[in-house]
């Protein structure tokens, strides 16, 4: 069989380039839609016709939109718990360093190392405030950026007259 033999005879022409294509029957280009929607599940609409194409399939999407809501709020979960674990550690072991430091420096001024033990003493408790002013210096950031990360979700919810969902950082994946 050749080739030409598979190709119905007038689909190998350009319906584009031949005017008097478009008025034959039968000879209509396939209509492409491209539809976008931001948000986890479709739109009602689509759903419907989703449902109305494969019956169950809209129970087929909220199932598979809410086996992956679960799965997401988990790893949040085990990710605040791990990040947690680690502050605390953190901070154990730097209140060991500095009181280690602390030790230190008093006891070379018991030593009579006094010049020594000083600037030991006055450099830890200035490495603590300097942490200190900068974890606070974080905190107030974060703290400012979910602000405006809720206002600018606010806002585009009364644009578009929808409820106001905030977004999540991990909203492209």
């Amino acid at each position: 069989m050749a080739e030409q033999d598979l190709i119905p005879p007038d689909r190998d022409r350009d319906t584009e380039s031949d005017p008097e294509s478009s008025d034959r029957p039968g000879t209509e280009l396939p209509e492409l839609i491209r539809i976008r929607y931001e948000a986890p599940l479709p739109p009602p609409h689509m759903l419907r016709q989703y449902e109305e194409t494969l019956p169950g399939a809209a129970d087929r999407i909220f199932t598979l939109m809410e086996e992956q809501t679960h799965h997401r709020l988990g790893l949040e979960d085990r990710q605040q718990i791990a990040d947690i674990s680690t502050e605390r550690r953190s901070q154990l072991i730097g209140a060991a360093i500095s009181l280690m430091s602390i030790a230190a420096a008093f006891f070379l001024i018991y030593q009579g190392k006094s010049i020594p033990g000083t600037t030991v003493f006055i450099t830890t408790c200035a490495s603590l405030i300097g942490l200190f002013i900068a974890g606070r210096l974080t905190q107030k950031k974060e703290r400012e950026d979910k602000f405006e990360q809720l206002v600018r979700t606010l806002v585009r919810s009364l644009k578009s007259g929808e409820s106001p969902e905030p977004e999540s950082e991990d909203s492209e994946s």
